[in-house]
């Protein structure tokens, strides 16, 4: 199996590529340049254009860092309701006065306060290593449109939640049988499984090869294609950034079942 979708979306790649100009035009202004430990323009493209396609009237931020997620909600999305949570905020650089924060759990926090047909319009963006447990934290709370930052298929950057430690693990892990009751839940429960394509591959280099920690043919055989294959000087951020692709992906839920 190369690599797992469930469902339709209402874009293509050819949409996602002609963007890319756009979305580098926002990305060159972004006011942390150095966002190491975070995301970059193989992670904010995806998140970007998703964000643009949707137009959420709610974005819930699970996991901070530095900001810069933040910000760029902020660009794709200047009419939205930002919520940001993160346990650690100390280490956030970029604070907006227009972005709600909180300290709170995603899974402790009341969101009673979000109509029912708001949160058919909110985006709850995971980059918190909670693991896929999430998704079922988010149905039970009504919401539908989730993305997935850090959606190894090898069980990195997941630390386990005190609601679910057996699910910290990535979609695309328990799709990949790692969680085989997981991987069925999620086929059960979920209209759509998209994982966005990488702009450049992650791996034509000896350090992306050992970043991925996948020799060059597993990575192919679980990823889609990228984006773009010749190198182009005006896409030279993407190309220099390739090796951040973490098989970011979009959900969209559907009933409990």
């Amino acid at each position: 199996m190369k690599y797992e979708s469930i469902g339709q979306v209402p874009w293509s790649r050819d949409d996602i590529k002609l963007q890319l100009g756009n979305f580098l035009h926002a990305y060159n202004q972004r006011p942390i340049i150095n966002n190491q430990g975070g995301m970059n323009s193989a992670h904010l493209l995806p998140t970007w254009f998703l964000c643009k396609h949707l137009q959420p009237k709610y974005i819930i931020e699970s996991g901070v860092w530095y900001g810069l997620g933040t910000w760029m909600f902020e660009q794709a999305c200047p009419c939205a309701k930002i919520i940001s949570l993160d346990p650690v905020p100390q280490h956030r650089r970029y604070t907006s006065k227009f972005v709600e924060y909180t300290t709170e759990d995603f899974s402790r926090k009341d969101w009673d306060f979000i109509p029912q047909e708001d949160k058919d319009r909110t985006l709850c963006f995971f980059d918190d290593h909670q693991g896929a447990g999430r998704l079922r934290q988010a149905q039970n709370f009504g919401f539908k449109h989730i993305m997935y930052e850090d959606n190894y298929s090898d069980g990195r950057g997941h630390h386990g939640h005190f609601e679910f430690p057996n699910e910290d693990i990535s979609p695309k892990s328990a799709l990949s049988g790692v969680n085989v009751e997981l991987g069925d839940w999620i086929r059960r429960n979920v209209e759509t499984y998209y994982e966005f394509p990488p702009i450049y591959s992650g791996v034509d280099s000896e350090r992306g090869a050992q970043w991925a920690n996948l020799d060059r043919q597993q990575y192919l055989d679980i990823t889609p294609s990228p984006l773009l294959s010749e190198y182009e000087e005006e896409y030279k951020t993407f190309h220099d950034e390739a090796v951040g692709y973490g098989w970011l992906c979009y959900i969209q839920l559907g009933e409990i079942k």
